[in-house]
């Protein structure tokens, strides 16, 4: 399932249900691919772009759990079960293999989704992509963006939010497994370089022209690499 729009000079926002009806058929396929870089398009990316019918709208205490958490809780039960508790976001593409989203290059802003990849409960996935670089996305990066994302072991990652406004601590974006790149140069994260980074397994880290950051460098940072 692939939606390419990339460079034209699209402008305007991003619809919230734009994937709606394929998302209904996404596990019939092993790509789930949503293309819109190198446009024009303004606004905030839609908290909700990956919901699918049939996925809860409502949000209550358990929400706020942590969803790694609440995954582990639902394998640990007796019986066994992926089904999520009601008032979780949860659709499951079980035959997705390769998750993109681009939106390099266009005039985005605000803040992204605390939880924009909270409905993705893919068993079979070895390959997540996420690139919004060259846009004018401010405020803290959201831990939650990237733990929310189940990836199997040896999977890969590219997550690219560099040339933005970005602020606050750098995010601990990382498994412990496959081959990770994170990309956040250029923008105005501040504070130390936080000590999980070290167990991340990163191949590449670019955090160039983030003049705030003051920390020594981890011994670690790079191990194994």
């Amino acid at each position: 399932l692939s939606l390419d729009l990339s460079n034209n000079m699209l402008t305007g926002t991003i619809p919230s249900t734009l994937l709606t009806n394929g998302l209904t058929y996404a596990s019939t396929f092993s790509t789930l691919e949503t293309n819109f870089a190198h446009n024009m398009l303004t606004g905030s990316i839609p908290d909700r772009l990956y919901w699918a019918p049939g996925t809860s709208t409502k949000r209550n205490t358990a929400m706020k759990r942590d969803v790694t958490t609440i995954r582990r809780e639902l394998l640990q039960s007796d019986p066994p079960t992926t089904e999520a508790p009601t008032g979780i976001a949860n659709h499951t593409f079980s035959g997705v293999a390769e998750l993109l989203l681009k939106l390099d290059d266009n005039q985005l802003e605000g803040t992204l989704p605390a939880h924009l990849f909270e409905t993705i409960i893919v068993s079979s996935l070895r390959e997540w992509t996420f690139t919004a670089s060259q846009n004018q996305f401010s405020g803290s990066v959201p831990n939650s963006l990237f733990s929310e994302v189940g990836l199997n072991s040896g999977a890969s990652y590219v997550v690219d939010l560099s040339n933005n406004q970005f602020t606050g601590s750098v995010p601990v974006a990382c498994w412990s497994q496959g081959t990770s790149f994170l990309h956040l140069g250029n923008n105005s994260f501040s504070g130390t370089l936080p000590s999980g980074l070290s167990a991340c397994g990163l191949q590449e880290l670019v955090l160039g022209n983030n003049p705030q950051i003051t920390s020594s460098i981890p011994a670690a940072l790079m191990a194994g690499n």
